[in-house]
């Protein structure tokens, strides 16, 4: 465990070594996660999420687990009065005996007001599983506008680790960089809690 601590702490260091003057922008989403019993719901909540330009956000989720595919009815609240609402499409696939994970998400909102412009957002997870608790890899993220062309938006790519604590808490964790535009730099900090409505048997 600590090898692999302080192998990603020595990778976030070489990464900011290459970003010398370069915009980092840091971004830290906390997460609670509620499952019910033995159906496949789960309801999402993530108090605040701070954009890039300051603007801080509320993310409420609900959607259901069907084999390795979920459906997430996605609504999100921003300062300024803006509100947008959606779905989230994600899949979980996993190889070589369950230890390369696979995770790709796609989102996509519609404004609910003038001052809220319709987006989509594609997020890619690309991870190893050292154990139970340590996955290390790959963490992509990216949004676009409709109207605009691809390289247009924003994409940003790079190392992440997923660290798994008792008691349902877990923290993930990257240093990401936008490649339409290589001076700028997300860290990425998610902080997760997880826990389930009634008895599975």
């Amino acid at each position: 465990m600590r090898k692999i601590v302080l192998t990603l702490l020595l990778l976030l260091c070489v990464s900011f070594g290459f970003a010398q003057d370069a915009d980092v922008w840091i971004r830290n989403i906390p997460e609670i996660r509620m499952e019910i019993g033995n159906s496949p719901f789960e309801v999402r909540y993530r108090p605040y999420d701070i954009g890039k330009d300051g603007l801080i956000l509320t993310h409420f989720m609900a959607g259901a687990k069907f084999w390795k595919f979920k459906l997430f009815s996605f609504t999100k609240y921003a300062d300024g009065n803006r509100l947008w609402t959606g779905l989230r499409f994600e899949t979980n696939q996993d190889f070589f005996d369950k230890r390369f994970l696979v995770n790709l998400q796609a989102r996509y909102f519609i404004g609910l007001n003038k001052k809220s412009k319709k987006h989509y957002m594609l997020v890619q997870f690309i991870r190893w599983k050292f154990s139970e608790n340590v996955r290390i890899g790959a963490f992509g993220m990216g949004k676009w506008s409709p109207e605009r062309s691809f390289n247009k938006g924003e994409w940003f790519v790079g190392p992440s680790a997923k660290f798994n604590a008792p008691q349902g808490f877990s923290l993930h964790t990257a240093i990401i960089n936008n490649l339409f535009n290589s001076k700028e730099y997300m860290v990425f900090v998610g902080l997760g809690y997880n826990f389930k409505v009634g008895k599975k048997k």
